[in-house]
């Protein structure tokens, strides 16, 4: 039983997927949608993980999105939600960054599903 409660702790938590929507709707639906056929004042984040920034066809993207060269990977889009102007410096964005770590993870398992 000892064992199988360290071994537990020595796992990474895992993200919550509902968690992550519950922090879509709260921090990223003020600007953003989930999908394509639905617009925003932001580009649409279905098919965001592993997608090229600035592809997100009838979105006027910055230059300095559009000739990024950034892929929406979970390592960037930490870095994204962590400070958006590390990310890609010059970006048209009022989000100021997400704090919490489990936040973000959390998000991203859910930005994960919206394929």
């Amino acid at each position: 039983l000892l064992a199988a409660a360290l071994f537990a702790l020595a796992l990474p938590a895992c993200a919550d997927v509902d968690e992550g929507h519950e922090i879509f709707v709260l921090e990223c639906s003020i600007c953003h949608v989930s999908t394509a056929e639905q617009k925003a004042a932001g580009p649409a984040l279905e098919g965001v993980y592993g997608r090229a920034a600035g592809k997100v066809e009838g979105y006027v993207y910055s230059d300095s999105v559009k000739n990024s060269e950034v892929t929406w990977t979970e390592e960037m889009l930490h870095v994204y939600l962590t400070r958006p102007q590390d990310a890609i410096p010059g970006m048209r964005s009022t989000f100021k960054g997400m704090p919490l770590a489990e936040d973000r993870e959390a998000l991203i398992e859910f930005l994960k599903t919206l394929k």
